[in-house]
């Protein structure tokens, strides 16, 4: 049996190569784009740059040894190496590059991107630069290239270097060339040529240079047989008519531009009307009344030179309106409203681009005001993009009355196509401004209805998930808390704000939405709308369960600590932020830490005696615990930061003032009430009290007329009973249920918490402000910071024990504003210090002293229920004889019919000397385990 026979075998008994049989079985067209995929190792050493190299070595390295695909990077990158390495990036690279032109010139893509790039560097370099001169060279070179594109591209190289100047003598020499290779004799393109260059030479001679040495060549090539020659002449003469005398421009350069003008041909006659409209702010009035305006006049009825008139009428009408006679001006007139309503749509477009120019000429025309209304109603989409380009500027040309006349057409246009609203959108801030400026849009309603109508447009994209356009929309809107009323702001812009920062599937749109929120929030004139939101804000993020939530709290913070005062941090945001150190997430705590200092800061204006300041230095004591390195003393403030903070205090407490003097005002009427009261009345309503009487009202007290909770005249002895006894019981209830961690609520009127229902499970609310989903909260109180503040889902092992609070730093770091609202107490919170303090000087009295007493642990601020002073306690005085604002602050609220649940006013903030007493660190809280 013969052996078998492998293929091997077969291999050397052709004796051919592997290789070039495997080649030969793939075929030839795998064979080619292999060669293209797969490179040798050479090849691949060839384009590998080192990354040892520096930024400007590795430019060079590109620039010399690259391939053009690698060079473009370095052409697109020059301005970055400019900006940090100028000298080198001047004297090395930028030669470089020009040298690198000649070995590419098959490349035509990076041959069109060097062109453009050295045409920007001749901008930017001196006269005076050899790049000029060498720029000069290499096109000069280039452009006797074989290919038409390379040819055209380097031609304008050469042009550009003439317009920035060389040498006198080298651009005569230039220009006597020209002249010869642009005779009679010469083909059409080199005529065509020797008018570009004398176009761009004749700025650099004087004069009397320019007459002797080529303003006769000039003026024989605008009589040339050839049309192409005559156009290019038509273009360049606007340059020769600002370089002559005027002599010589009235009588020889403005007759040819005419001659040009009434051409046989088309193309002449555009080009002379576009190379005269640059010139008509040079010119004297006596020649455009001789030349411009008749020459104009005669060509109105020219049907092929429409488009070019109707886009160069604006420039000449601003220009000779001064020189017209009243017939001129109403032709004109006429003949521009003729073409607004012309059936060629590019006619229409240059109307509309010419608008401006024509109502800062007229101002409010009727006419031009229905010309406006009516392109703007256009059919076509290309001119109602155009209108929205010059929208704005029409709006700054109107002034103090372009909401009047503005007001239809920029509705119309909000409501259009997507295209059309994405161009608008362009400069909505900048239209709205000058609204602002119109004593009518701040008449009736038009505010409210116009912010109405932006934001509507705005839920639209939300519903449709369009949220990059929702991302332009809330850029443009970024002001408008300032522009619009803070109560339209938080009917209107506050529910879509709050809908996008819990929505919103893009980080920097929820930041922006907060950014905006945070706003909002500082200008709100209702102590109940700031206290809700930012309630709302801790409540919803910072005790999520998921981890995005507190991380996006966080930058809540942020953007409170950069827009708004500390003392709105202290007062609603730094309580949870500081129990977010103890986050299981290590990013969160890891954002948190980053936030430190600036948190810090804000909190050293905090009182020495502040819980919060105890609360701060357990967090700091507990972050080194677990390896964090913080610092161990309180920040340094520099003065224009501490000024900056005291001015956005002052008007943060300015923008409620009105809310809070409204509050005291309740608060004076119900301590008058109580002073006036029969001391028998209290001494049988103390007793009703002790023997277990409940509410007792009579008839006359149930249907009286209540203002602010308070009822205008005195009560009757029942229902001054029925007043007192509950707050005398929960006087004495209110120590012995602060051990347990519950709240004595006495039942007041129909709506009472009782101990059981105020303790219960937390209560299930709903924004009605923002008009966001229901949501279950912890606590209202809680939410804030405080004794009943929950821990986070998840935490690290705890701390240990914390150490002493650090000093604060005195007055300097302290608000020092004029005004001394004191509404930054922590609302539902109760200060231990309140507790033990003695009894007020006025405690002879009894129904002052009962009243007193269980203002802040008997009666329900807002609902708010919870246990250790956290809801249901409110924020007591410390001391003195003044009664709680609790009471004054439950009617405001009953007056005002907020949600229940919202939480404390902090218009019941402390007065006293002592600063703002927010709550210790209880047990639960983790006083001594956590932070």
């Amino acid at each position: 049996m013969s052996e078998s026979f492998s293929f091997n075998e077969w291999e050397s008994a052709l004796d051919v190569p592997a290789d070039l049989l495997a080649d030969d079985g793939r075929g030839i067209h795998e064979l080619k784009i292999s060669n293209k995929l797969y490179k040798s190792k050479e090849e691949i050493e060839a384009c590998t740059v080192a990354e040892s190299l520096g930024d400007v070595d590795r430019a060079l390295w590109i620039v010399n040894r690259g391939q053009p695909i690698q060079k473009l990077s370095v052409v697109n990158n020059f301005s970055q190496l400019m900006d940090e390495y100028p000298r080198r990036a001047l004297d090395e690279v930028l030669p470089a590059i020009l040298n690198s032109a000649a070995n590419s010139v098959w490349h035509q893509e990076y041959q069109t991107a060097l062109c453009t790039f050295i045409k920007s560097m001749l901008d930017q370099v001196a006269v005076g630069s050899p790049f000029i001169p060498g720029a000069l060279e290499m096109a000069k070179a280039l452009m006797k290239s074989d290919k038409e594109a390379i040819v055209q591209c380097w031609s304008t190289v050469y042009l550009a270097c003439i317009e920035r100047g060389l040498a006198h003598d080298t651009m005569l020499q230039m220009i006597k060339t020209a002249i010869v290779e642009g005779g009679f004799t010469q083909p059409a393109p080199c005529r065509v040529w020797c008018a570009k260059v004398l176009g761009s030479a004749v700025r650099h001679f004087s004069p009397a240079d320019i007459q002797a040495h080529f303003l006769d060549k000039a003026l024989s090539l605008c009589q040339d047989t050839d049309q192409e020659v005559r156009a290019s002449m038509g273009l360049q003469l606007a340059q020769f008519a600002r370089s002559v005398d005027g002599k010589t421009q009235h009588d020889r350069i403005l007759p040819e531009f005419v001659d040009l003008i009434l051409d046989e041909e088309v193309g002449v006659r555009e080009a002379a009307v576009q190379g005269l409209s640059q010139v008509l702010d040079f010119l004297p009035a006596d020649a455009k009344r001789t030349y411009v305006i008749p020459t104009w006049t005669a060509t109105l009825g020219d049907a092929q030179l429409a488009k070019v008139l109707a886009r160069e009428f604006g420039v000449f009408f601003w220009h000779c309106k001064e020189c017209m006679t009243e017939a001129d001006m109403a032709t004109f007139i006429k003949y521009y409203l003729d073409q607004a309503q012309a059936t060629d749509m590019d006619v229409r477009v240059h109307c509309a681009y010419n608008l401006p120019a024509m109502v800062k000429s007229l101002g409010t025309d009727a006419r031009l005001m229905a010309a406006i209304s009516k392109l703007c109603n256009d059919p076509q989409v290309a001119v109602r993009h155009r209108m929205c380009l010059c929208l704005s500027v029409l709006a700054d040309l109107l002034g103090a009355e372009c909401y009047q006349h503005l007001r239809t057409s920029f509705f119309t246009l909000f409501g259009d196509n997507e295209h059309i609203f994405e161009t608008l959108l362009l400069s909505l801030d900048a239209i709205t401004r000058r609204f602002l400026a119109d004593p009518a849009f701040q008449k009736g309603t038009d505010m409210n209805d116009f912010l109405f109508i932006v934001f509507r447009k705005i839920r639209e994209l939300i519903a449709k998930a369009k949220w990059p356009q929702v991302h332009a929309c809330l850029v443009q809107a970024r002001n408008y808390a300032e522009y619009f009323d803070p109560e339209a702001v938080y009917d209107i812009c506050i529910p879509v704000l709050t809908r996008i920062i819990y929505e919103a599937p893009r980080a920097a749109l929820q930041d922006l939405g907060t950014q905006l929120a945070v706003q909002s929030i500082r200008r709100f004139r209702r102590l109940d709308h700031r206290d809700g939101q930012c309630r709302a804000l801790v409540a919803d993020l910072a005790f999520s369960s998921t981890f995005r939530h507190r991380m996006q709290y966080l930058g809540v913070c942020a953007h409170v600590l950069a827009l708004a005062s500390g003392k709105l941090f202290r007062t609603y945001f730094a309580h949870a932020y500081l129990a977010l150190s103890a986050d299981a997430v290590l990013g969160v705590r890891r954002k948190m830490v980053a936030l430190l200092p600036a948190a810090a800061a804000a909190i050293a204006g905090a009182a020495a005696d502040d819980p919060l300041v105890k609360k701060y230095a357990a967090t700091i004591v507990y972050l080194r615990g677990i390896g964090v390195d913080v610092p161990d003393s309180w920040p340094a403030v520099a003065d224009e930061d501490a000024e900056a903070d005291r001015d956005r205090e002052a008007d943060e407490d300015a923008a409620v003032r009105d809310d809070l003097e409204d509050a005291r005002r309740k608060d004076g009427e119900l301590r008058r009430l109580v002073a006036g009261m029969d001391k028998d009345v209290v001494a049988a309503a103390a007793a009703a009290a002790a023997a277990g009487v409940g509410n007792g009202t009579s008839g006359a007290g149930k249907d009286r007329r209540r203002t602010g909770g308070v009822g205008k005249t005195a009560p009757t002895p029942a229902a001054a009973s029925s007043l007192a006894a509950p707050l005398a019981a929960g006087s004495g209830k209110r120590d012995s249920l602060r051990s347990t961690g519950k709240t004595s609520h006495a039942s007041v009127g129909t709506g009472a918490l009782t101990p059981s229902n105020a303790t219960a499970s937390p209560t299930l609310t709903t924004d009605r402000g923002t008009g966001r989903r229901p949501t279950r909260l912890r606590s209202a109180n809680a939410a804030i910071g405080g004794d009943d503040a929950h821990a986070p889902a998840a935490v690290v092992p705890p701390p240990p024990a914390p150490l002493a609070p650090p000093t604060v730093p005195g007055a300097a770091h302290r608000s020092k504003s004029n005004t001394t609202l004191n509404y930054a107490a922590v609302a539902g919170t109760t200060s231990t210090s309140a507790s033990s303090s003695s009894p007020p000087a006025s405690s002879s009295n009894p129904a002052l002293a009962a009243v007193t007493s269980a203002g802040a642990s008997s009666v329900p601020r807002n609902g708010g229920g919870g246990g250790g002073g956290g809801g249901g306690g409110g924020a007591r005085r410390a001391s003195g004889p003044l009664l709680s604002t609790d009471a004054a602050a439950c009617a405001v609220d009953r007056r005002r019919g907020d949600r229940v649940g919202a939480g404390p006013s902090p218009s019941s903030s402390s007065s006293s000397a002592g600063g703002v007493k927010l709550p210790a660190l209880s047990a639960r809280s983790g006083a001594v385990g956590r932070p």
